[in-house]
């Protein structure tokens, strides 16, 4: 019996406190070394005047690697980057491990998975998302630009999308960071990017803006432009 009150009096230990961070995403859109702004005119690797009207991307697929290879992903990873849209590009990860990390991994577009489950919410809704998805069968656009040649006042559309072979437009991407971020518990790493417009015209394709042709389906275009921009983002500095 007095055993009995005992244990009915005895309380639950407290759960322990979930020993993780935030990790902050702040990536600035760039045209070579300047800051990207609509409807300036920038020079392309061709050595044309540019004017670009629209920028667009999905980055999704996050993964952290520590420096002794232990790797968190980010749950339901899926972020659209929509140069228009102030704040857009800044994001944060929220209950990350606490460790010091080396790299990150992602993919520029949205995974084929997710392509072949129809319109979704957040930032797969195609309610916020500029139109880019096109059908359940099609999917997601993974990066968007629009813009005019201005010598020629020719316009170009690049809708790249694509996530099966022949024409898959998925890009995996992996920076080490220039120095260990670390992640302390209840604490807050930050690691700026940027992303490089003016990389869809320069390598491994060398790319003519009056020749090429505008792109709006899973294509062999689509995935040239896929290989070109896949170089376009690089580690600034974390914090």
């Amino acid at each position: 019996m007095l055993a009995g009150a005992f244990a009915a009096c005895r309380k639950d230990p407290s759960p322990t406190p979930a020993v993780t961070g935030n990790m902050a995403l702040a990536i600035t859109n760039t045209a070579d070394s300047n800051i990207l702004a609509l409807n300036k005119n920038y020079k392309d690797a061709n050595g044309d005047s540019i004017s670009i009207s629209i920028f667009n991307y999905y980055i999704s697929n996050i993964v952290l690697t520590d420096n002794n290879g232990k790797t968190f992903s980010e749950p339901y990873s899926y972020h659209l980057v929509i140069q228009s849209i102030a704040g857009s590009s800044n994001f944060i990860i929220p209950n990350v491990p606490s460790g010091t990390y080396t790299s990150i991994t992602f993919l520029i577009g949205v995974d084929s998975l997710h392509n072949v489950s129809g319109a979704q919410t957040g930032a797969l809704s195609p309610v916020t998302n500029e139109g880019m998805f096109w059908s359940w069968n099609t999917g997601y656009v993974m990066a968007e630009m629009e813009g005019i040649v201005v010598a020629t006042n020719h316009n170009f559309q690049l809708h790249i999308g694509g996530f099966s072979s022949p024409y898959n437009a998925l890009r995996t991407v992996t920076l080490n960071f220039p120095q260990p971020l670390v992640i302390a518990t209840n604490g807050q790493g930050t690691a700026f990017l940027h992303a490089n417009a003016l990389s869809w015209f320069k390598a491994p394709h060398l790319i003519d803006l009056n020749t090429f042709p505008s792109t709006q389906s899973p294509n062999s275009n689509a995935v040239t432009i896929a290989d070109n921009y896949a170089n376009m983002f690089g580690i600034d500095s974390v914090k």
